[in-house]
């Protein structure tokens, strides 16, 4: 891909007159360019209540013409050249006319959505202006919290209250890290009543009997004669001194250094508050929740996917006669059926997909097969139906007539028992026994609608209620637990702030300048009291595990001012997604990442790779802008690699560590938008899946996070995430939307994105049990992210009535009890995590049932014990 040869900025411009530029900003970081088929392409906001602009800068040292609109085939609309006063930078603007009142110029840009045509530098630029109703101010409460976020991250946030209220708890500070500042403080308080001076000799006028005598003494005398004052040698106590300039920068980088803890820890705390808040009033709905309201829209959803796969099912059947070409040799027979899909056995994995011919007779004519023949019998369709037939049979529990041609046989398995074999070369009608599940659906939807939409709880429904809200609760007591630390450790850091602007008050007074090069002498190493300080500062940085250069480069990151909103949404999330690896599911960043942090918000390098470590042999890599090999570069790649376990070959069967292996890959892309087109989301995802190809031919997943409270698609989960987010249940988890908002008027959004690095570590874990009980799970809580020790977690394993495993993982710590089994269809792993961590598809009417993400098989009344 050719270097493009322009970057394009928002600009807020400053105007003496219309001739004149009196100041010019440009924002920190530059809007992405696309380039496909020699044409390039940008996303752009329009700003509410704001003067932000859209300015192009031609990097070319030749301009090949001037930018011009493309208004129709005919119509041009030059742009305005501006000269930026700071740097001598052009800079070129729409001119849509010169108000005068105003001192600016209009720009149709600026407060009109869709797409516009530019033509630069002989080549064509599409810009699409999507709304945004942030206001300035709303935009500088965004960055400042998004600086607030940094901070929290770059400071380790497990200590302060790890003394006081415990493990569950931690906050955004440490004791020993309040104790350093508090040490640093008091340190430098005993420089300022004692500084070490300089003598220096100085000329001053002194009497006569105490002159110590000069050049400039005998000139006098010679000129005047004995006065009573001469000019004589001095000395002079000096305080402006290398160390104590030096002594002046630490002061004020602690100084800093406080305010933005203070910021942050005003930050957190009212997010807890509001938070906890949210989880109790949840928890308080739900502990009194009479009866189910049933989501409308998403039970009208299964109705239609009811209604598609019998219309699939009969269209399957005129598909095959359109297709067939020779005459049919047999007689028309017809059965009754009821058929569960036969599986593969040589398959090792734990999803086992059927073949979609062959099915397992349990019941023919209504006879049950084994009870009437006292043998089985393998009942083989043609594909394309047996496809259908599979899903509508209900894994054996529905009825079906297919009316064919067949032949009939007996034959031995390899044990030399005999069965029967009933194949199908043709189908000419397919009937379902007693009401589909859409005739059903229809019933039940017309008494629902009788009843306003509710319906009573079943008994297992309260009892999963009330599992749910006594975890929100705990979950809100923590909160609550920790805004209460805060708010200790803000007196705390505010009395602290006040000593140390009164130091640095006392340091201008005495003029001392400030120097950040660490002076020559011994005095940091001998006198006791700059000894303290520098100590205590270099502990400050260790326990942060940051540098001088990183908190050099923190304040830069203080100084920034206008931005391009869309990649400071993308550095937003990259935040989001550390603060929930590292506080919500225990992973550690490497050494160092810090600076490598910082450097990416600031722009200085791309391709930014976080190291992380969790539990176990677990590992993540979190990549901003990783380039892939198809050399196409998505905001975040993250690699998740967990060890391998294998079981013995021979009895007693024994699970062992194999010392290999596996790695997932998740591609998501940041997309700022205030609202989605009906459609646009999932011509988005194919856009990034195929034609970009993030999915690496279908390797990886492709998730898309945005800030909307709809995702304008048709809703498919009556879960509390199902408005804004899409955990791909209708694509087996493999593509989908997740909202990740940084406005927090309805609550925060990052439980989204906590649930979401919770799917990838559920399906990621490993469940071992062995012949002689022994059981073993690596499997993180998906609500606090305990695991791994016995201590914090109980697993319990058991099967279901249709045969299946099932295991329960319970939080000691959160309360939340997790259920993992199998699809009683294609075996796909299934996780139950209650109603607000739960990511599967479940049903309208049952929040309890989920919905395979694989074979979409839905789970009604008669099969829901299954799960």
């Amino acid at each position: 891909m050719n270097a493009v040869p322009f970057e394009a900025r928002y600009l807020d411009v400053a105007w003496l007159d219309r001739d004149t530029v009196q100041r010019l900003s440009a924002s920190v970081d530059s809007i992405p360019v696309e380039e496909q088929e020699g044409a390039w392409s940008i996303d752009t906001q329009v700003f509410k209540a704001a003067r932000l602009r859209l300015g192009f800068r031609v990097l070319d040292v030749q301009l090949t013409h001037p930018p011009y609109f493309l208004v129709d085939e005919s119509a041009r609309e030059e742009l305005l050249a501006i000269v930026d006063p700071r740097n001598g930078c052009t800079w070129w603007i729409e001119n849509s006319g010169w108000d005068p009142e105003r001192r600016r110029y209009h720009s149709r840009l600026q407060r009109t959505v869709g797409t516009a045509r530019l033509h630069l530098q002989g080549r064509l630029l599409t810009i699409r202006n999507h709304s945004l109703n942030f206001t300035t101010d709303e935009l500088e409460a965004y960055l400042s919290d998004f600086k607030s976020d940094l901070w929290a991250l770059i400071f380790d946030p497990r200590g302060v209250v790890q003394g006081k209220v415990g493990k569950n708890a931690p906050s955004v500070l440490g004791q020993e890290l309040l104790h350093q500042i508090r040490e640093f403080t008091s340190a430098a308080e005993r420089i300022g009543e004692r500084m070490e001076v300089e003598l220096k000799e100085i000329v001053e006028l002194r009497p006569l009997r105490s002159v110590r005598p000069i050049v400039a003494t005998f000139r006098e005398v010679a000129v005047r004669g004995c006065a009573r004052q001469l000019s004589s040698r001095g000395f002079a106590e000096l305080k402006d001194t290398a160390v104590n300039r030096y002594a002046h920068h630490l002061v004020n980088k602690m100084r800093f250094m406080v305010g933005q803890l203070q910021r942050m820890a005003l930050a957190q705390k009212s997010g807890l508050e509001t938070r906890a808040q949210q989880h109790l009033a949840s928890a308080a709905e739900i502990a009194s929740q009479q009866f189910n309201i049933v989501d409308e829209a998403v039970f009208r959803s299964e109705l239609a996917k009811f209604e598609s796969e019998l219309a699939a099912a009969r269209q399957s059947v005129n598909e095959q006669d359109a297709a067939r070409r020779p005459p049919r040799t047999r007689p028309v027979q017809g059965y009754t059926f009821k058929l569960r899909p036969i599986k593969p056995k040589s398959q090792e994995s734990n999803v086992i997909e059927p073949d979609g011919r062959r099915f397992n007779c349990i019941e023919l004519d209504g006879e049950d097969f084994k009870e009437t023949f006292g043998t089985y019998c393998m009942v083989t369709l043609p594909k394309q139906i047996g496809t259908h037939v599979a899903k509508l049979s209900q894994n054996g529990q529905r009825g079906i007539k297919l009316l064919g041609s067949l032949t009939k046989s007996a034959a031995y398995d390899k044990n030399g028992k005999k069965f029967y074999t009933i194949e199908f070369d043709h189908i000419e009608r397919i009937e379902f026994v007693g009401p589909t599940a859409a005739d059903e659906s229809r019933k039940r939807m017309d008494a629902l609608a009788a009843n306003s939409w509710r319906m009573p709880l079943t008994p297992r429904e309260r009892q999963e209620l009330q599992h749910e809200s006594k975890a929100l609760a705990v979950r809100a007591a923590a909160q609550k637990a920790r805004a209460g630390a805060l708010g200790e450790t803000l007196d705390e850091l505010d009395a602290l702030d006040s000593r140390l602007r009164k130091l640095g008050r006392l340091f201008r007074t005495l003029n001392i300048g400030i120097s950040s090069t660490l002076p020559q002498s011994m005095t940091y190493v001998r006198n006791p009291r700059y000894f303290a300080l520098k100590t205590a500062y270099n502990k400050l940085n260790n326990l942060a595990g940051t540098e001088d250069d990183v908190l050099d480069a923190m304040m830069d990151v203080e100084d920034m001012g206008l931005v391009n909103v869309s990649n400071l949404y993308e550095k937003w999330c990259l935040l989001q997604m550390i603060k929930v690896l590292r506080d919500g599911f225990g992973f550690e960043p490497s050494k160092g990442w810090q600076k490598t942090l910082v450097d990416g918000v600031l722009g200085r390098s791309h391709d930014i790779s976080l190291a992380l470590t969790g539990a176990g042999r677990w590992a993540a890599t979190l990549i901003y802008e990783k380039v892939l090999t198809n050399k196409r570069r998505p905001d975040f790649v993250f690699d998740l690699t967990v060890p391998l376990y294998e079981q013995t070959k021979t009895k007693p069967l024994q699970w062992f560590d194999s010392g290999d292996s596996t790695t997932t890959r998740f591609v998501m892309d940041a997309k700022f938008r205030e609202r989605w087109r009906p459609g646009e989301l999932a011509e988005l995802l194919e856009e990034l899946c195929v034609r970009k190809n993030y999915s690496e031919g279908g390797e990886n997943s492709v998730f898309i996070l945005h800030p909307c409270e709809e995702h304008a698609q048709q809703r498919t989960s009556p879960l509390t995430w199902g408005r804004g987010s899409d955990y791909g249940q209708l694509h087996n988890h493999e593509r989908g939307a997740i909202r990740l908002s940084p406005r927090r008027v309805n609550g925060s959004t990052i439980d989204n994105l906590h649930r979401l690095f919770g799917m990838m570590f559920q399906e990621a874990s490993n469940y071992l049990r062995d012949d002689s009980g022994w059981q073993w799970t690596d499997a993180l809580c998906i609500g606090c992210g305990r695991g791994v020790d016995a201590s914090e977690v109980r697993l319990k394993y058991s099967t279901t009535k249709a045969g299946k495993e099932k295991w329960e993982l319970g939080c000691r710590t959160c309360q939340l009890v997790s259920v993992r089994t199998n699809c009683y269809g294609c075996g796909a792993r299934l996780f139950k995590n209650g109603h607000y961590w739960t990511y599967h598809r479940t049903r309208a009417e049952s929040l309890s049932n989920v919905v395979c993400p694989k074979c979409e098989r839905f789970f009604d009344n008669a099969s829901s014990e299954a799960v």
